[in-house]
């Protein structure tokens, strides 16, 4: 290497000399004097630039030295290092003893020379040694007898590097999991789906979503086998062939509201639909209206006519009770208290026994009327009642047990007409029978009488048409004649 000192040391002992000589020149003739002095002022220039020059040299060759990290140079040929900064005597004291055979010089022999073949001139490797790690930037000598190292202390990166491994693996192993757990949860909702899907499907009821401008987007197996396929038309297009929105449709009343809504609505197929409507929040998060409809056509007739039976129970002019298995009453119609005299807000809940009991005319009912109602044949008895007005009423009262779909007696009706009218009628019928009966008795006898009395009037008109008229017996014979004629 160049010693930067004895440069800069020549450089100044030079110009020392031009100042002497500069000196020397104003003994010189004016002729000679004018270029001597060009000359020597050119001189003093270059040896002033040798200065600066010599000062970045001595700032360039003091960089190795200050270097924190290690610089070496080796000579190949005798394996002497020529050069070793204060860093990498610190690191590696015994560097310099052991040459080439150093581990932090380990394979540089070999490298050197494939550098040298390849005209490379460089090369760059990292080399562990221990717990530490080192980064090399070594440059070849041209010829292959020497190459210089510049070393890097790279412990901290290699161990960032390897936690930065670790936790990149670790990452991708849980990325791995949250992956899996996520292809699995995608899968149980898609299944989630399909499952909901099928339970849309298998509903009784249709189910449909409706945007504001009354498009359907989705439908059920119900909805479209009763209406058919939206087919992205609008509602009112396909139900009803109409041109405008429905004046009497109720479905985006929630829209407005925000609250369900439920209303009946009369589809196109005739049928009644009991339909409830909720705001709703697509994925988007776009306002739809959520619907389901119940076909309650049915019901309401069933209801209709349950209306129309319960009004003619009401109405009607025989007393009708609706019991449990038990005996004891549910409910009564008024016409049921009216022919017994009593108050029918009264009779809920009592035994329908006690209550035949009250005011009656007729022997007791304990031991005609059962118990329970569990008996497979219908009770029927002919009562006598009080009925509060000082008359006496004739009741026909039938029980009948109520059945289920499996046959099983889950209540009885108990039906009590007022046959008053009919009894009496009944009463004169079995007078008139009598009269008729004593009249055909007595016909057969006076008949048979005559008979016994049809000889004795012959046999006295012959006697008679023998006699004298004078007589005393055809007195006699004329009024047995008489009496035989009367009968």
């Amino acid at each position: 290497m160049i010693d930067t000192s004895i440069l800069m040391s020549l450089a100044a002992r030079a110009l020392e000399g031009c100042r002497e000589l500069e000196l020397f020149a104003d003994r010189l003739p004016d002729g000679q004097k004018t270029p001597f002095l060009e000359a020597l002022k050119g001189l003093m220039n270059d040896l002033e630039g040798v200065r600066p020059a010599g000062e970045d040299l001595e700032r360039m060759a003091s960089f190795p030295e200050l270097n924190p990290q290690p610089v070496a140079q080796i000579d190949l040929t005798t394996g002497r290092i020529d050069y070793l900064n204060a860093a990498g005597e610190a690191l590696f004291p015994d560097l310099r003893a052991a040459g080439l055979s150093h581990a932090w010089l380990a394979g540089l022999k070999p490298a050197a020379k494939t550098a040298a073949a390849a005209a490379a001139g460089y090369l760059r490797r990292e080399l562990p040694m221990g717990e530490s790690w080192y980064e090399q930037d070594i440059i070849f000598a041209r010829d292959g007898s020497g190459f210089r190292i510049y070393g890097r202390d790279i412990t901290a990166r290699k161990k960032a590097e390897a936690a930065l491994k670790t936790a990149q693996e670790e990452t991708e192993a849980r990325i791995g999991e949250r992956t899996e757990e996520l292809r699995r949860t995608l899968e149980a909702l898609e299944s989630e789906r399909l499952r909901f899907n099928d339970v849309l499907n298998m509903l009784p009821a249709y189910v449909a979503l409706l945007t504001p401008d009354h498009r359907v987007p989705f439908v059920n197996r119900f909805f479209r086998e009763r209406f058919g396929e939206p087919d992205g038309r609008r509602c009112y297009e396909f139900l009803f062939r109409r041109t405008e929105a429905c004046p009497a449709c109720e479905t985006f009343e929630v829209l407005r509201t925000r609250a369900p809504h439920r209303w009946e609505w009369t589809g196109p197929d005739g049928r009644c639909y009991d339909v409830s409507d909720f705001p709703f929040t697509d994925r988007d998060g776009s306002r739809i209206v959520l619907e389901m409809g119940i076909d309650v056509t049915d019901r309401k007739t069933a209801e209709e006519e349950r209306v129309r039976l319960a009004t003619a129970v009401e109405q009607i002019a025989d007393g009708v009770v609706v019991m449990d298995p038990a005996g004891r009453i549910l409910s009564v119609n008024p016409a049921f208290g009216a022919n017994l005299g009593l108050r029918s807000e009264g009779l809920v809940g009592r035994h329908l026994r006690d209550v035949l009991e009250l005011g009656a005319k007729s022997p007791r009912t304990d031991g005609q009327m059962p118990e329970s109602l569990s008996s497979e044949k219908a009770w029927r008895r002919r009562l006598k009642r009080d009925s509060g007005d000082g008359r006496v009423r004739e009741l026909d009262l039938t029980v009948s047990p109520i059945r289920d779909g499996s046959g099983r007696i889950v209540n009885a009706v108990a039906v009590a007409r007022d046959v008053t009218r009919e009894a009496r009628f009944e009463e004169q019928v079995r007078q008139w029978q009598k009269m008729e009966a004593l009249g055909t008795l007595a016909g057969g006898i006076a008949h048979d009488f005559n008979n016994i009395l049809l000889p004795i009037q012959i046999n006295s008109e012959l006697i008679l048409a023998g006699e004298r008229a004078e007589s005393p017996e055809a007195r006699r014979l004329g009024q047995i004649l008489e009496a035989a004629r009367r009968g």
